[in-house]
């Protein structure tokens, strides 16, 4: 009997802790964050008519051809303008996938992708050798490094240029299932030259005890329709819009809104009644016995 009661104990220190799946914190502004590394994936959809205009790298400082999967959309002039569908995909173990299409013509997509995906990832239909390019012959090594956070960033910064974005969605999960958010993710924001150059906001994966947790192992898609507006005035870096994976020390004080500890899934929960009722049970009939 006794090492029934034990096991029923366990059960319930398990179901309230190591089930747990950590924190996404949405909506974490800048001033709350500190030691910034880029790590694991960059994203960047810009308008260059002497560059590319859609790239996804693997990290590593500065950003070189060799480091870059890329793409060349057209003229920046006919692209000016235009809202694009920015989406990017990660399959732990298997990959990571970005996808730019404009809305304009939605059969026109883009996709830029590392890995070898066993099946399509959510959103998408990639299937995937050990590299690929939407350009033939491109290939990088991706970066494995592990990353606590990722940046969503845009950036105006010559003079008449404009970059917005809407309809922004951030969905994350583990097997185990859904992952406990607090904050809440911008659906829109823009970076306007002479108003605010800059527009930038953190998502931060953190454990339940609050140590850096990893992105890399969570199942995430980012979506946002991203709309750039050039004068071609500044370099082919003036306008940009970036979502980024970076490691960064997180502020101990929560953004507003947000709950300071993560709430258990109901399924949890329910597992914990289960095993205390278990403990309470079996302590029962032991008493019986004895009496």
């Amino acid at each position: 009997m006794k090492w029934t009661l034990k096991l029923a104990l366990a059960g319930f220190v398990l179901s309230q802790g190591f089930l747990q799946a950590g924190i996404v914190h949405l909506g974490v502004d800048s001033s709350q964050v500190s030691s910034v590394s880029p790590a694991g994936f960059q994203t960047r959809f810009k308008l260059d008519n002497t560059n590319w205009d859609a790239m996804l790298g693997n990290a590593v400082q500065p950003i070189t051809s060799s480091s870059i999967l890329s793409a060349n959309l057209g003229n920046t002039a006919a692209l000016s303008g235009a809202t694009h569908s920015f989406r990017v995909t990660n399959v732990p173990g298997q990959g990571i996938a970005f996808q730019l299409n404009p809305l304009s013509n939605i059969s026109n997509v883009t996709t830029l992708a590392w890995g070898n995906f066993s099946a399509p990832f959510p959103g998408g239909s990639v299937s995937a050798p050990t590299l690929y390019s939407s350009e033939a012959g491109a290939q990088i090594a991706p970066q494995t490094s592990p990353y606590n956070s990722i940046h969503l960033f845009a950036m105006a910064n010559a003079l008449g240029d404009q970059v917005s974005f809407s309809g922004a969605q951030f969905t994350s999960w583990l097997p185990s299932g859904p992952i406990t958010n607090a904050g809440t993710l911008p659906t829109s924001g823009a970076a306007v030259n002479g108003v605010s150059n800059v527009f930038d906001s953190y998502i931060v994966y953190t454990n339940d005890d609050g140590t850096p947790g990893d992105l890399s192992s969570v199942s995430w898609t980012f979506f946002a329709d991203v709309t750039i507006t050039r004068t071609q005035t500044g370099g082919s870096e003036a306008a940009k819009f970036e979502f980024t994976g970076k490691n960064v020390t997180f502020g101990t004080a929560p953004p507003s809104g947000e709950t300071p500890a993560s709430v258990p899934e109901t399924s949890t929960w329910l597992m914990g009644v289960l095993a205390l009722g278990a403990v309470l049970h079996l302590m029962r009939r032991r008493t019986l016995r004895t009496a």
